[in-house]
This record gives C-alpha cells, sequence and structure tokens, in this order.
C-alpha cells in the first residue's frame, strides 16, 4: 500500500517540504546544443549569473543577454517580442530574484517555452508574489512561506501557504484568520 506510507509520512511532516510546489533553488545547468541562447537577468546576480551561462555556450550559436532591473512590463514584452519570433533550437535562462525570475518564467511558459528549453536561475528567495483568492490580487512581500502579510487588494491578512503556481509565479495565500468570528457591525463577508 504506497498510498498509505505516503499518508503516514505526510503527517509525519509538518513542513510538507517533500509534497511542496515550491520550485528547489538549484544552479543552473549549463547550457546544450542550442541553436540560440537567450538569457533575461534581474539585478546584479541574476547578471553575473547570466553572464557565465553564456559564456559556457558553444560557440557557433547565437546569444542575447537583455538585462533588467526587475520583471516590469518592458522587460516581459521584450521577452515576449523575442519569444514570438524564436525558431526552434532555443535555449532562454532566467536569473534574478524569485518574485522576478518566476514571472519572466510563466511568461515564457505562456509563449510557449517546454521545461527543456527553459532554466530559472534564482538569486535570492527574499521578495515573492502572494496570490489572493479572494479578490485575485497579487502582493509582493519580503514574508516567508507560512507567515502571514496583508492583501494590497482587499485588506485580508493572508498566510502564506506552500503552493507555488508555475502558471502565475505566486504562492497561495489564504485568509489566516478565516475560523475567527467576525463582529457582523463591521460588515466583512468572508
Amino acid at each position: 500500500m504506497p498510498w498509505a506510507s505516503l499518508l503516514a509520512t505526510a503527517r509525519l511532516r509538518p513542513d510538507m517540504k517533500a509534497f511542496s510546489s515550491v520550485p528547489d533553488n538549484a544552479p543552473p545547468k549549463p547550457p546544450g546544443r542550442a541553436t540560440e541562447f537567450f538569457a533575461l537577468s534581474f539585478g546584479e546576480a541574476g547578471r553575473a549569473a547570466a553572464t557565465e551561462w553564456l559564456a559556457q555556450a558553444n560557440s557557433s550559436a547565437q546569444r542575447r543577454h537583455v538585462v533588467a532591473e526587475e520583471a516590469s512590463d518592458h522587460a516581459l514584452a521584450t521577452l515576449r517580442g523575442h519569444l514570438r519570433t524564436a525558431v526552434v533550437g532555443l535555449r532562454v535562462l532566467i536569473a534574478g530574484p524569485e518574485a522576478d525570475a518566476y514571472k519572466a518564467a510563466a511568461v515564457a511558459c505562456e509563449a510557449g517555452l517546454v521545461q527543456e528549453e527553459l532554466i530559472v536561475a534564482v538569486t535570492n528567495r527574499n521578495a515573492k508574489r502572494v496570490f489572493c483568492p479572494h479578490c485575485r490580487t497579487e502582493t509582493r512581500t519580503a514574508k516567508a512561506i507560512g507567515a502571514v502579510a496583508p492583501c494590497n487588494g482587499c485588506g485580508r491578512q493572508l498566510e502564506i501557504y506552500h503552493h507555488f503556481s508555475r502558471r502565475t509565479a505566486s504562492y497561495l495565500g489564504f485568509m489566516a484568520d478565516a475560523e475567527e468570528p467576525r463582529p457582523a457591525a463591521l460588515g466583512v463577508v468572508a
């Protein structure tokens, strides 16, 4: 009964790290064979990681490196534009802080890149995006998984859950005080 042992393990691991969707922070793999290498980096540490990765690329392939401070609309539009004209053989590295790198990775996946074509190198995990299922707002915070942060949209106190969505590049937040009684006079609807 593999399910029984899996459930028993889950009960013994309160942090549930073994069952989390939080991405691992593995160093970027050296580039494989490709016709083109494209790097998008955020911040100084991201720039350094991307520069090192591109230096390892085979010399006959085209290389392009775009540097941005954050995953702004302009930086993401640049990525979309490059991917729109890409051909088979492209390899992409996105390097930088977690919130920016995974936001750009979500754009790359939305554009049609598959896992084998995309490498994400996270240079720090301080900032993260938290998705509020109540108002559908994304809040950027430096709080850790398991901590509580206020939603920028509806103001609810969200506990940052260890579920990470690569599609939205955010952690799931849920109302931390959902089971506490609310005074009717406040008119707050959960």
